[in-house]
């Protein structure tokens, strides 16, 4: 007998959101996404985007489960992506984990961090439910994306990473193209009570550069070429998606592990 396929439930008060989600991702579609031309990415291919996924992709993700047999899935699936030794949040053994590829200086990571981030920390990393890894990839064409990725790192380096990952996130655009960002994320540094000495001698010596290398070089294999790129068990999200968009995938994989 044929599979009987099962829609994903949704608890509330996501399920409402979703269904609104479609019209709008339709419609952000229908005008195409925002991306940041050639010129002011040294015409890389490794970009900043912010591309809708169509209401097609999005119907699939809510409607279909991997394991249905018969049904093509929209997103790729991109095996083995590694979350090396990167700062991490939830159980190690969660059923979903998510890899985000990301750029402290990029607007659209920014943009995922303050509309998606914090709900799937709540929700679903402090339930145990979700392992959440962030991972470097600053692109050449922001220029303090190395040195902001470094200072996150050289904060972890005293227990304190994801303190200066929020930190540079909700204050982008203080340092932002700003050739002083340096001594701005020195102030962060003595906000956050770290050990300032130590915490510049980390910035200025570029101790964490060959750690954020390995990010890039394992994004790249992971075939991420735009910022931000999050995995959710494999699954390749590009862009800062509406919220109610990861909440479907997360439920999706979560749905599997209960079959």
């Amino acid at each position: 007998m044929p599979k009987t396929k099962k829609k994903i439930t949704i608890p509330s008060p996501h399920r409402t959101l979703i269904l609104i989600a479609i019209v709008g991702v339709a419609i952000g579609y229908l005008f195409g996404g925002i991306l940041i031309p050639q010129s002011q990415t040294n015409q890389q291919s490794v970009t900043e985007t912010n591309t809708p996924l169509t209401e097609t992709q999005l119907e699939e993700i809510l409607e279909e489960e991997k394991s249905s047999g018969d049904n093509t899935e929209q997103l790729t699936l991109v095996e083995n992506v590694s979350v090396d030794d990167d700062s991490s949040q939830g159980e190690l053994n969660a059923p979903v984990t998510i890899i985000e590829f990301s750029d402290y200086q990029c607007p659209f990571c920014k943009r995922f961090y303050e509309e998606s981030h914090q709900t799937i920390m709540d929700d679903y990393v402090a339930t145990g439910k979700v392992r959440y890894v962030y991972r470097d990839f600053p692109l050449d064409s922001h220029p303090q994306a190395l040195s902001a990725a470094t200072a996150a790192n050289c904060a972890g380096e005293q227990d304190h990473y994801w303190e200066m990952h929020n930190m540079l996130l909700d204050n982008q655009d203080e340092w932002s193209f700003n050739p002083s960002a340096n001594q701005i994320f020195q102030n962060y540094a003595s906000e956050l009570n770290l050990n300032t000495e130590d915490f510049s001698k980390c910035l200025s010596d570029n101790q964490q550069v060959q750690e954020i290398s390995n990010d890039q070089n394992d994004g790249i294999a992971a075939t991420v070429e735009q910022t931000p790129t999050v995995f959710i068990n494999g699954r390749k999200i590009v862009g800062a998606q509406p919220l109610t968009t990861y909440i479907a995938i997360i439920e999706g994989e979560l749905l599997k592990v209960d079959q």
